[in-house]
């Protein structure tokens, strides 16, 4: 299970904001995405550097998040989950159990 803050909204409640961004890119991508296509769209928005971006998604495959293939001289990232809704659900069954598990 991921940390948990219900003060926040959407999957940054598990997510931090650079974290919950890539994982958008990669919902909205069809198929699967290599680190130069996840760090285009948000250079144009934050001005990240490639590595932050690259070792972001590393950090994210190490939480499960995301799985990685070799292909040639890069990797080839997708999502566990399909989209950030079942991110969210199964998160919230992580939390679930958890509580029910504490009682």
């Amino acid at each position: 299970m991921l940390r948990f803050d219900p003060r926040k909204e959407g999957i940054e409640r598990w997510l931090g904001s650079l974290e919950a961004a890539i994982m958008d890119v990669v919902w909205d991508a069809a198929g699967a995405v290599t680190v130069k296509s996840v760090w285009r769209p948000l250079y144009d928005e934050r001005k990240l550097a490639y590595t932050t971006v690259m070792t972001t998604m590393q950090r994210l495959c190490k939480k499960r998040l995301l799985t990685r293939e070799r292909v040639g001289l890069s990797y080839h990232y997708k999502s566990v989950d399909a989209d950030a809704d079942s991110f969210m659900r199964r998160q919230t069954v992580y939390v679930v159990r958890s509580l029910e598990s504490s009682s």
